[in-house]
């Protein structure tokens, strides 16, 4: 991603924004079905999400997609 980081969500804001539990957000990153982007690429890292990947994320969701 190459958006600036004040467009970027943390998990928390991501949360608020979908309406889901960050835990169900943290496993759709672990899956692969939702990017994010984490600063310096450790892997400890917090995840920031762009708010348009959460859109097509929740689209995905709603299509009955993963």
């Amino acid at each position: 991603m190459h958006s600036h980081r004040s467009r970027q969500l943390t998990i928390e804001q991501a949360s608020d924004y979908t309406g889901y539990n960050p835990r169900i957000i943290r496993e759709a990153f672990k899956r692969g079905d939702l990017t994010a982007e984490r600063p310096g690429g450790f892997e400890r890292a917090r995840l920031y999400f762009d708010p348009a990947e959460l859109d097509r994320w929740l689209d995905s969701i709603k299509a009955g997609v993963r």
